[in-house]
């Protein structure tokens, strides 16, 4: 149908809510939408082109087919949509990149000895579905944490229990209780398969009371080596608990969602919260994004996304403001039950976190693009070159170390080095230090240090290769302190330079002016993903070591209390401050510390 004969055809649109599927020469569907006035939304398609982006174009000019479907009102054609959608995967609608293959966790409470395990298919057959996840290594991340507070049974074969039967190596692992030996009952197994699913759900403090109950009661029945257990139980959950913890953040059971587009690439952050702890987080990845604004990026998702699962809570808060929010309320509503409210808040703690998780979705299409252009040799090898042309190099920068320093007001500061080669990270490579020189405040000295360090290691087993360049995080102050430790090292075949945070300026020496790369460039690209993995690495030791600074800063002045005992306390309790709180028959519940020793523990403490 030509152009002109379609534009006729839709002039006889009814003015009514429904849905429009438009198709390409081949009758293949290549967009669905819905409108509240069917003639009026379609017809604007067929407007000047000025008020239409690029890809609603591209998508003009092949559309040779417009059918129709009538409904009642605006939530009927959200859900039609939602279905033809699922159906037809149009090649113009925003999409999850490979949405239709994200991994869920499953689990079949009607079986007598459930178990979880991942899937791709998420139909409605009475199971308990959790997700969808970004990717399979998230939901294997998740079920491996199940099993090492919960173990549950991995085999798919139909249980019948028996004494007779042989353990597996799950069992001897302590990652399956055991069912099939009938050392664990029926009951009991159901009991921990529950549990499971309220730690999945961010039920964290209802499965701790629980738990402390089950102790007390084994405790009391003499029944030591499973309270020993429970007790373990409770200490990883706490230790899950801690670390989900968001200071100052509402109580509130919530999803935090924020858009970010960068060209034809879009990714939503979620956040998911319950009972005022990050129980999860995920960066999806959205194609289809092309001249879209970020609310509208995110109203897709939304329908996208809460269509693929159950657990919809009672507040969506969000960093941009979805376009047609009360109808997607409407709609959100149907399937929680009860009112399900869409909001953009404008300041306080929600829009805090709104903002962390755009930070994250501009994070996450960062490292998309860069994963994406690295996959291809062809391309890393052109930004290879390019840094080797820029910066002057005799031979191209195969193998680059970046170098950074993290410290705490001049406390506890260490350097990180992250490995490049081809272009590519190599983990096993990356290595950190631990400053010598003292705690007085001086990236110049620490930088200094480090990279005199490494140059007295050049051959050595740990950092046999040599690096074709040796990167710098920070301006012409760091430069001039690595180029002294070169001096006095006596090197001067390895191409030194540095990369400032600000305007992505590199300096090199013996050059007065910063030489800048284009913002687009491969080469700019590699040096900056170098870059923050240094910092990334360089943050997470000093965070490992804070944590570890503030564990042993009051546990250590107290007798008796050597690593061993001091690990136990924490692990159990999850902070110095919960063992101080503790009363002296609770503290001797922890695995090695007695009578003595508790009253030992509340005495200096």
């Amino acid at each position: 149908m030509d152009k002109q004969t379609l534009k006729e055809t839709v002039k006889r649109f009814p003015l009514s809510p429904g849905v429009y599927v438009m198709k390409n020469a081949g009758g293949q569907v290549i967009y669905v939408g819905k409108a509240i006035l069917l003639r009026d939304r379609v017809s604007s398609y067929f407007g000047s082109h000025k008020g239409l982006t690029a890809k609603t174009i591209l998508l003009m000019e092949e559309v040779c087919d417009i059918d129709y479907f009538t409904v009642n009102n605006g939530q009927e054609a959200l859900i039609l949509e939602l279905n033809l959608i699922k159906l037809h995967h149009p090649h113009y609608n925003i999409a999850l990149k490979d949405g239709h293959t994200y991994p869920y966790i499953k689990v079949d409470i009607k079986t007598p000895y459930p178990r979880f395990w991942a899937t791709r298919n998420h139909i409605e057959d009475g199971g308990l579905y959790f997700g969808p996840f970004s990717s399979a290594f998230s939901v294997r991340q998740t079920l491996n944490l199940i099993k090492d507070i919960f173990p549950f049974r991995s085999c798919r074969k139909d249980l019948k229990p028996h004494k007779n039967n042989r353990p597996c190596l799950e069992y001897h692992i302590k990652r399956c209780s055991g069912p099939c030996m009938g050392v664990v009952s029926q009951a009991d197994y159901m009991e921990s398969i529950k549990k499971s699913i309220a730690f999945l759900q961010g039920k964290h403090n209802a499965v701790i009371k629980d738990l402390q109950i089950k102790m007390n009661q084994a405790s009391q029945n003499m029944q030591y080596e499973k309270a020993a257990f429970i007790r373990d139980q409770i200490a990883a959950v706490k230790d899950v608990a801690e670390g989900q913890k968001i200071s100052a953040k509402s109580k509130e059971d919530q999803d935090v969602l924020a858009s970010y587009i960068e060209k034809d690439t879009a990714a939503v952050q979620a956040f998911f919260v319950r009972s005022g702890a990050l129980t999860g987080r995920e960066a999806f990845i959205l194609q289809g994004v092309e001249g879209e604004s970020e609310e509208k990026v995110l109203e897709e998702f939304i329908k996208l996304f809460y269509s693929a699962t159950s657990n919809v809570p009672a507040l969506i808060t969000v960093y941009q403001q979805p376009t047609d929010y009360e109808l997607l309320q409407e709609w959100l509503k149907g399937k929680r039950g009860t009112s399900v409210a869409v909001k953009k808040p404008k300041i306080g703690p929600k829009m805090e976190l709104a903002a962390s998780a755009y930070k994250n979705a501009k994070d996450a299409v960062e490292r998309y693009n860069i994963k994406h252009m690295l996959s291809h040799d062809d391309r890393a090898s052109q930004g290879l070159v390019q840094i080797q042309e820029t910066l002057g190099m005799n031979k191209l920068p195969k193998r680059v170390e970046c170098y950074d320093i993290s410290n705490t007001q001049g406390t506890l500061t260490v350097a990180s080095m992250s490995v490049f080669i081809d272009g590519k990270p190599k983990i096993s490579d990356y290595r950190r230090f631990r400053i010598r020189r003292g705690d007085t405040p001086d990236d110049f000295a620490s930088i200094k240090e480090v990279i005199a360090r490494r140059l007295s290691r050049l051959g050595d087993e740990d950092f046999a290769d040599y690096p074709d360049l040796i990167l710098i995080d920070g301006g012409k102050g760091q430069l001039s302190s690595a180029q002294e430790a070169f001096n006095e090292a006596g090197i001067d075949d390895i191409f030194l330079a540095s990369i400032a945070k600000e305007q992505e300026e590199i300096f090199i020496r013996g050059r007065l002016r910063s030489i800048c790369l284009p913002q687009d460039s491969v080469g700019l690209l590699i040096l900056r993903h170098i870059r923050d993995e240094a910092h990334r690495f360089a943050i997470s030791y000093h965070r490992d070591l804070r944590a570890k600074k503030s564990t042993a800063s009051a546990l250590d002045n107290v007798p008796e209390i050597g690593p061993v005992r001091r690990r136990a306390l924490i692990k159990y309790f999850g902070s110095v401050n919960k063992v101080r709180q503790a009363n002296v028959e609770e503290l001797t519940q922890v695995s090695g510390i007695n009578l003595r020793v508790a009253r030992l523990i509340k005495e200096f403490l």
